[in-house]
């Protein structure tokens, strides 16, 4: 690496943490990237907590001896693995990212640039999509429904923690994520957007992430749904009339002008097109997603 500007002289040490359930073939592959990183491995750790996965890890725990394993059993939860491995870590920038996904080489690198150089606390990376030469139906809803970088940018108050760089500093200013199933990660921007944490994008920090099957993108928008019930109850108390009225109002059937802006602004780079059958699983998951934020209406803390 050539010497480039001062700041980049001393480096900042980074901490990956990698949440993961039943997902060894893949946890396998985000770790063979992570140990072909460019960036200096002596300034790396990467820690791995398993949410008490009916698969062993055992076998890949000999496979990455560099790598720290731990779990969590008494609670399903990314951001409860995510929690304790930050607990566990040492490093000054938290890199976040998924077993089921894998980075560029360059990741890590090209955030940490992104951060010295724009000065941010919070960096998003971008999510490239692995699709099959014919787009299934899954990899088409992933597609258009998972925030992209530019959305990401423009709201400044979402992201996901399958690509996210947070300064060690930031969670002990706000905290930790909150240890729900889905949506801790847009709570926890949210959060640190309302203490003034500057934010931004590194759109060359990528992961490469491929969708699952169709069956595991319904289950998917049912648990977002979930955890955005979790999240809104976290925050406040939302009343039963109005949070059921809100989410019977999201499962309507979507307009087909909406479906068609939605396919002209997310799929740039992939070939879909509109059909009515898009439509109706568009429409799905928008079921999905109502109910699961319906199912938490029982258990809500009064």
């Amino acid at each position: 690496m050539d010497q480039g500007p001062d700041i980049y002289k001393t480096l900042p040490s980074i901490s990956v943490i990698v949440p993961n359930y039943n997902n060894n073939q893949e946890l396998a592959k985000c770790l063979r990237h992570l140990n072909k990183q460019t960036y200096p491995g002596r300034l790396l750790e990467t820690i791995v907590v398993d949410n008490g996965s009916s698969q062993s890890i055992s076998d890949i725990m000999l496979q990455f001896p560099n790598v720290i394993f731990d779990t969590v059993t008494s609670q399903k939860s990314p951001y409860a693995c995510r929690n304790l491995g930050i607990r566990r870590s040492t490093g000054e920038i938290l890199a976040l990212t998924d077993s089921n996904s894998y980075s560029d080489h360059n990741w890590i690198m090209n955030a940490v640039k992104t951060m010295l150089d724009k000065n941010y606390d919070i960096v998003a990376g971008d999510i490239i999509f692995e699709v099959s030469e014919e787009l299934t139906t899954a990899d088409k809803l992933e597609i258009l429904l998972y925030p992209d970088l530019e959305q990401i940018s423009n709201s400044g108050r979402t992201a996901t923690a399958k690509n996210l760089f947070v300064k060690r500093s930031i969670f002990k200013k706000i905290g930790l994520f909150i240890q729900v199933r889905s949506n801790g990660d847009s709570e926890f921007v949210n959060r640190a957007v309302e203490h003034k944490v500057s934010f931004g994008t590194a759109k060359d920090s990528i992961v490469y992430y491929k969708a699952p099957s169709l069956k595991k993108v319904l289950r998917k928008q049912f648990r977002i749904g979930r955890g955005n019930a979790e999240v809104k109850f976290h925050q406040y108390s939302a009343g039963y009339f109005k949070w059921i009225c809100k989410a019977i109002l999201g499962m309507r059937p979507p307009s087909i002008k909406y479906v068609r802006m939605l396919i002209e602004n997310k799929s740039r780079n992939y070939r879909i097109t509109y059909s009515a059958s898009l439509h109706f699983f568009i429409w799905l998951t928008r079921l999905c997603k109502g109910l699961g934020r319906l199912t938490l209406i029982p258990f809500r803390k009064p």
